[in-house]
């Protein structure tokens, strides 16, 4: 994932200590009258990211008994869902899951951030981007004890 300094910088930076904290800065930068929104409308990327930090299998998983568990078919997944949907309620998603500007968006401040995979080429120094997991915003029973806080570093 991938934001704006300068739009981060309004919440304290594209980093938290919780998952609690990480909505509240979402929350606060969605702003629809202004046509500001934090997350891309790729629900599904976002969801991807939570499962992964929930622990939710990338498919199936193997159990104990070697007995396979979809990933559909956990807590997991079920927390992940409604975190997002929570985002959604929240109005944290661009709107038109026909955009196709994201990276326009994000350097005009109109959108807060987008999940990315492989390396990023684009306005480096306008960007923050994670550099541990995003397991650190989301402590709960299903990943054990709170973790430090995700550490975010300027883009070079």
């Amino acid at each position: 994932m991938l934001g704006s300094k300068e739009t981060w910088a309004k919440v304290g930076g594209l980093n938290a200590k919780d998952s609690n904290e990480f909505f509240d800065k979402v929350k606060e930068l969605s702003n629809p009258a202004k046509q500001q929104y934090a997350l891309e409308p790729a629900y599904i990327n976002v969801l991807n990211i939570v499962n992964q930090c929930l622990g939710t299998p990338n498919g199936w998983a193997v159990n104990a008994d070697r007995s396979l568990t979809h990933q559909y078919e956990t807590d997991a997944y079920l927390a992940g869902l409604e975190f997002v949907a929570k985002l959604f309620a929240a109005g944290a998603f661009y709107p038109d899951v026909n955009m196709t500007n994201a990276k326009t968006r994000i350097v005009n401040g109109s959108l807060g951030a987008m999940v990315v995979s492989g390396p990023v080429t684009w306005a480096p120094s306008v960007l923050w981007t994670l550099t541990r997991t995003w397991k650190f915003l989301f402590p709960s029973a299903l990943t054990g004890p709170s973790s430090p806080p995700t550490t975010w570093v300027t883009a070079q």
